[in-house]
């Protein structure tokens, strides 16, 4: 499973304006308006780069290797039917709660972002989908100036569970389960 923190490091290293929760925002996004986005779609949108990477470029593929790993787990991650999605954020136990409370924010700024790259309008979703991104756009404004305490952790807990449950339905209203092939 890739890390919060080795996500960090490898985008500094390819100089990406982005960070590691808005990134898998980013590709939550990406992948729930369209499961089928590939790999380079991502780096388009991650790195600013004039060209396509130079595969003979090994420091550029090595720096690259935790983007990729991200994408394939966020992929099977979405598809899971056992529920397995989470967004990836900060360590409970190495990052202080405000850190954490935005990296949220940023996450859920990465995602709607996302959504709209992969060209999911909100006026289009209805109901509780329509809902949830609205309530996902006042989450990206969440205010990083509470007191940490044990309320506003288990209101953190809370909200992170939230956009988790609220992702994985978005998913199934724009990507619904479509049964496993049929081995004959």
């Amino acid at each position: 499973m890739t890390e919060f923190e080795d996500l960090e490091r490898s985008l500094k290293q390819l100089e990406s304006p982005l960070m590691a929760a808005e990134t898998h925002g980013l590709l939550s996004g990406l992948l729930t308006a369209d499961f089928a986005t590939p790999f380079e779609a991502l780096l388009d949108e991650v790195l600013e780069l004039e060209a396509p990477p130079d595969p003979n470029d090994v420091l550029m593929r090595e720096a690259l290797r935790p983007l990729r790993a991200l994408y394939d787990e966020t992929k099977a991650a979405l598809a899971d039917p056992e529920l397995g999605f989470e967004p990836l954020l900060p360590d409970e136990a190495q990052a202080p709660f405000a850190r954490r409370l935005r990296a949220l924010g940023h996450w859920v700024q990465g995602f709607l972002y996302g959504l709209g790259r992969g060209g999911v309008r909100p006026e289009s979703l209805k109901g509780e989908p329509g809902e949830l991104l609205r309530d996902f756009g006042e989450i990206a404004r969440i205010d990083e100036d509470s007191a940490e305490d044990d309320e506003a952790e288990a209101d953190l807990f809370e909200l992170t569970e939230f956009v988790r449950v609220g992702v994985l339905l978005l998913n199934e209203e724009l990507q619904p389960f479509r049964a496993p092939p049929v081995v004959q």
